[in-house]
């Protein structure tokens, strides 16, 4: 087998890049009582409760403008579908929101569920979702939240870059690497591919 080695300069230019398949190993925790107290998570439950609440009403509202034209509690999903698709724009218009608003309230409930036990829980995507739906002002506990953990992935990202482009590219690091080329050139050594 004939192999491509890089270049030297290729190879230092390599070197002290990231990689897009490469885990930072700063990368900070996705812990929740790590970025939150007691009480800010507390806040933050009160917060979603009230915007579940308000998407409470507005599903309601949402219903009763929808009519007979929402899904009927006897009538199947397959039996909805192929009515809806036979809908107006205008009608769908009316009939959207009432599944967007369960969606929403959907994901708030996961993100109240995960929450819930802080010692033990795990920043919830789908909090990203929430906040990015309903914006900070809506949810400022939450919105605090996100804004720790992503100045922490800054802090640690910076970091990691600092140390890929401080890796060693001199004359010593180059003969590392040419002895290591040379192993994986040398025929006498078996090797088996595990995919």
């Amino acid at each position: 087998m004939i192999w491509n080695w890089m270049s030297r300069e290729e190879w230092a230019k390599h070197r002290r890049s990231i990689w897009a398949d490469e885990e930072n190993p700063y990368a900070p925790s996705k812990r929740l009582a790590d970025y939150a107290s007691g009480p800010d998570i507390q806040q933050a439950r009160a917060q979603l409760k009230t915007l579940w609440l308000r998407l409470g009403r507005e599903l309601t509202a949402a219903k009763r403008a929808a009519g007979a034209l929402a899904q009927q509690p006897h009538e199947s999903n397959r039996n909805y579908v192929q009515r809806y698709l036979a809908l107006s724009t205008a009608e769908q218009g009316l009939v959207d929101p009432i599944y967007a608003i369960r969606h929403n309230r959907k994901l708030i409930n996961t993100v109240l569920r995960a929450i819930t036990h802080a010692d033990h829980a795990e920043l919830p995507w789908q909090m990203w979702t929430v906040i990015q739906t309903y914006g900070g002002d809506t949810l400022p506990a939450l919105r605090q939240i996100q804004a720790r953990w992503e100045e922490a992935t800054r802090v640690a990202h910076d970091k990691w870059q600092e140390e890929v482009a401080n890796r060693p590219i001199d004359d010593a690091a180059c003969e590392e690497e040419l002895k290591r080329r040379h192993e994986i050139e040398n025929p006498k050594i078996e090797r088996i591919n595990v995919f």
